[in-house]
C-alpha cells in the first residue's frame, strides 16, 4: 500500500536481524526481526513498530518447500472524519510455498511447478484506514484472505 504524506521533518530510525540455521537434511530453520521508532509532529501512516518472521526452509534434490509466519507490528493508518488518527493492531500471516524443478523436458529448459498458498489461515483483518462515505461511514482496507497460484516456468 502506497501513502503519500508530507510530514516535515522525520527522524526514522530502526534495527533488523536475520538468521537461518541449517538443520540437516535438507531443513532450515529462518527467523528476522526489525525494531522501528520514529520522531515526528504527526503519526507516520503504514509504519509498523516491527515486523518478524518466523519459518522452516526445505530443499533437497529437485524438491523446495517453505513454511514461514510473518508478523506486521502495530502501526497508524489514516485519519477519520473528525481528523483523529486511526490505529490499528498487528497482524500475522503465515504462507505455504512448494515447488518442484523438472530439469530439462526435451524443448524445455530448466522446468519448474510451483505452489504457493499465501495467507493459510485466512486472515481478513482490517489493515488501513481507507476513508469514508459520504454519510460519514469508515472505510477499511483488509487482508485480502487466503489466495493460491499455481507457476509453471520453463526456459527455452
Amino acid at each position: 500500500m502506497i501513502t503519500i504524506q508530507n510530514v516535515g521533518a522525520v527522524h526514522y530510525q530502526g534495527v533488523e536481524g536475520e538468521a537461518t540455521y541449517n538443520l540437516g537434511s535438507g531443513f532450515n530453520a529462518y527467523g528476522n526481526y526489525s525494531l522501528n521508532s520514529y520522531t515526528s509532529a504527526i503519526p507516520i501512516l503504514n509504519a509498523p513498530q516491527n515486523t518478524a518472521a518466523l519459518g522452516m526452509l526445505y530443499e533437497h534434490n529437485k524438491t523446495n518447500a517453505s513454511l514461514i509466519a510473518k508478523e506486521i507490528g502495530s502501526r497508524w493508518g489514516g485519519q477519520d472524519v473528525n481528523g483523529n488518527y486511526v490505529h490499528f493492531g498487528s497482524y500475522t500471516t503465515v504462507n505455504l510455498a512448494t515447488g518442484y524443478n523438472f530439469g530439462s523436458l526435451g524443448w524445455a529448459k530448466d522446468a519448474k511447478l510451483e505452489f504457493q498458498l499465501d495467507d493459510l489461515f485466512n486472515r481478513t483483518d482490517s489493515i488501513a484506514y481507507a476513508g469514508s462515505t459520504q454519510g460519514n461511514n469508515a472505510l477499511y482496507w483488509t487482508l485480502p484472505g487466503r489466495m493460491f497460484s499455481l507457476n509453471l516456468s520453463a526456459g527455452f
